[in-house]
């Protein structure tokens, strides 16, 4: 059996915890890109994990092995993109 303790709540998770990764992509405002900043590895309870999905559905959607360690699409990087050239144009 498995216990361990959730990072963000620190609620005991007996058998079952969530692993977040996250990374921290910078850009110019030219979209051009700078670096990226690893951040530590956390462990979360279900709950936790739970209120993570219902906020932000999309980190949740299993991705194919071999695109697993890409950079995943974010959103906001097309409206930035738009800004960029609406910019352009004044």
């Amino acid at each position: 059996m498995k216990r361990t303790f959730c990072d963000r709540c620190e609620a005991p998770c007996v058998n079952t915890t969530v692993a977040i990764q996250v990374t921290t992509i910078h850009h110019t405002k030219n979209c051009e890109y700078v670096g990226t900043d690893e951040h530590k590895p956390v462990e979360i309870c279900l709950n936790c994990a739970d209120e993570l999905k219902q906020t932000f559905p999309q980190i949740f959607i299993l991705a194919p092995r071999d695109e697993m360690m890409m950079e995943s699409p974010i959103a906001d990087r097309d409206r930035a993109e738009m800004r960029r050239v609406d910019a352009r144009r004044d």
